[in-house]
């Protein structure tokens, strides 16, 4: 008697058939070394934020991001940082670093602002304070 396997399309559809989500092709994206493939990762991750879909798994990979010169990319950061830190207040003390180094910037009033802006979130604004608190605090 012949033994009838399991239809390829069948095993796709339970076991994922090799394929990455969305998720995993973004994640791969936004840790490239190419700024470009970087921005554009950014903007798929910012529209499938804006479609209502959960991109907060991506939120340490997309604040890896703020550590560059590009100021496009650091908006695209920001507006994704200033969604997710409302939802995750734990989470958005990863940016805090990144933020205290932008509002420090001496070349670039408008990084400035967005730094000023994004920090004065109020869930998670207590966080920043406390970091700046044992900041000072560790430097005296």
């Amino acid at each position: 008697m012949k033994k009838l396997g399991t239809p390829k399309a069948v095993r796709n559809f339970f076991d994922g058939g090799n394929r990455r989500g969305e998720i995993g092709e973004y994640k791969e994206e936004l840790n490239h070394s190419n700024k470009d493939r970087k921005k554009e990762a950014l903007k798929k991750v910012i529209q499938a934020m804006t479609l209502g879909n959960d991109v907060s798994s991506l939120f340490p990979d997309v604040v890896k991001c703020m550590q560059t010169n590009s100021l496009d990319l650091k908006k695209l950061v920001y507006l994704y940082v200033i969604n997710y830190a409302k939802a995750q207040p734990d989470l958005a003390i990863l940016a805090i670093n990144a933020f205290r180094t932008d509002a420090n910037d001496p070349n670039n009033p408008l990084l400035r602002a967005l730094a000023a802006g994004a920090s004065v979130l109020p869930r998670w604004a207590r966080c920043l304070i406390v970091h700046l608190c044992l900041f000072v605090r560790c430097r005296i």
